[in-house]
């Protein structure tokens, strides 16, 4: 279908991983002929214009309260006055973030804004008068099928609750997030753009009064649209961000490390700041030679640290991307973030996830539920011990690898981006 160029700015802030999936969406509507922008933070610059995007500095948004002042974070044990910091820190935060997001989205003929997002894009559309939609990498629409993904699954036995918990878990999530934020919403809303305060209910209800469409950049092979769930919500697969193509090329020192052995382990846990990064690494390296496996260790971005002691069946680097290295390894350790879950999956391979929070749990349970890993440890439970044996179980188990490769084969069969491009045109069209 074709509708003539569109202006798109695409509001995404958070961390890398939050951000990546929206920088692959702008490329694919780029490459179809829409002129894009992407607004997200400064430290992402060179990521979006390595892909021929424009870009648009915007203040990180709500998802960062580390940068609250200590003297408002140490209030002792009175919550109200915690409550009342925050509050007032939100409130310069979000007007700034909204301020901002204005700025970018002059001349759009449609905002794309996602979850974290949501605080400034919605607001920023509705002051332009221009059509928005919200693209997610989560479930946002409730169901009785799963939880919502901040909440944790119910054990099984209280599997009898499920259909009713999961239904109730979003209501659970988005009242309670829109308590923490509307006042400070609706203060940056009216003095930044003039608009009036949203009602107490929560904004997802004002979404679907609008018909406001969703764009879900996950694969249906992981977690199927629900019958319950309306038209406008399209599960399109994954947008996945090709950084490399077949033009990168390892060093030598890990190109001769994967061909002079069996296929190794990769481990690595993103950006996560590890409270304890010494020992993590040492469980993992007692783990792997409990496991009888090689390894591949991401270290150096918060999570492993580096060592100078590693014995010659372990390689460490502190990058290879993904598309590259994961279809090469026997099992994927990781924490079970939406995006390397994602690139973890189209590779074929095992996964052993160790969540730490977050939708982390909730990505670890998929894998599991479909049969591409064994069951997930959380990290407040992780050991040499357990980990080797989720190791062992997910490189010998011939029922996990099988479901794995199955699964895989889907995905590659998938393509989220040029799906999540022709809904995109007939949404405006």
């Amino acid at each position: 279908m074709t509708i003539g160029t569109r202006h798109i700015t695409i509001i995404a802030v958070g961390t890398r991983g939050d951000v990546q999936p929206y920088v692959a969406l702008g490329s694919a509507l780029h490459r179809a002929g829409h002129q894009v922008v992407i607004a997200t933070q400064a430290a992402y610059r060179g990521m979006v214009e390595a892909q021929g995007l424009d870009f648009y500095p915007v203040s990180a948004g709500i998802h960062d309260l580390g940068e609250m002042p200590n003297a408002q974070v140490n209030t002792g044990s009175n919550p109200l006055l915690f409550l009342r910091h925050l509050n007032n820190f939100l409130r310069d935060l979000i007007r700034q973030s909204i301020s901002d997001c204005w700025q970018a989205a002059q001349g759009s003929d449609v905002i794309i804004f996602s979850g974290l997002g949501f605080y400034s894009g919605y607001s920023v559309a509705e002051k332009l008068r221009v059509p928005s939609i919200h693209g997610s990498y989560l479930p946002l629409h409730p169901t009785t099928r799963f939880q919502m993904p901040f909440m944790p699954p119910l054990p099984e036995l209280l599997g009898w609750l499920r259909p009713a918990y999961n239904r109730v878990s979003y209501g659970m999530v988005f009242r309670g997030s829109w308590y923490l934020f509307r006042s400070a919403f609706n203060d940056a809303r009216r003095s930044a753009l003039g608009l009036p305060p949203m009602p107490l209910d929560i904004p997802q209800a004002a979404l679907d009064r609008e018909g406001i469409p969703y764009l879900y950049g996950y694969s249906p092979s992981l977690l199927p649209k629900p019958a319950n769930w309306p038209s406008r919500a399209i599960v399109t697969g994954y947008w996945f961000l090709e950084q490399t193509g077949n033009q990168w090329q390892p060093p030598d020192d890990l190109a001769a490390f994967l061909a002079e052995g069996s296929a190794p382990v990769y481990v690595g846990f993103g950006s996560i700041d590890d409270p304890d990064q010494d020992a993590l690494t040492e469980m993992v390296i007692t783990a792997l030679r409990k496991s009888g496996q090689r390894g591949v260790l991401l270290t150096g971005r918060g999570s492993l640290s580096v060592r100078d002691d590693l014995p010659p069946t372990i390689f460490q680097t502190n990058f290879v991307p993904h598309e590259w290295l994961f279809p090469q390894m026997a099992a994927i350790v990781h924490h079970g973030g939406a995006g390397v879950t994602g690139y973890g999956l189209r590779a074929g391979v095992p996964a052993v996830t160790v969540p730490y929070g977050v939708d982390q749990p909730f990505w670890a349970w998929c894998i599991q539920q479909v049969g591409a890993g064994p069951q997930p440890i959380p990290r407040k439970q992780l050991s040499a011990d357990n980990l080797a044996y989720a190791i062992h179980v997910a490189t010998t188990n011939a029922a996990i690898r099988e479901r794995a490769e199955q699964v895989g084969a889907r995905i590659q069969q998938e393509d989220g981006l040029t799906q999540a491009v022709e809904a995109f045109e007939q949404l405006v069209s």
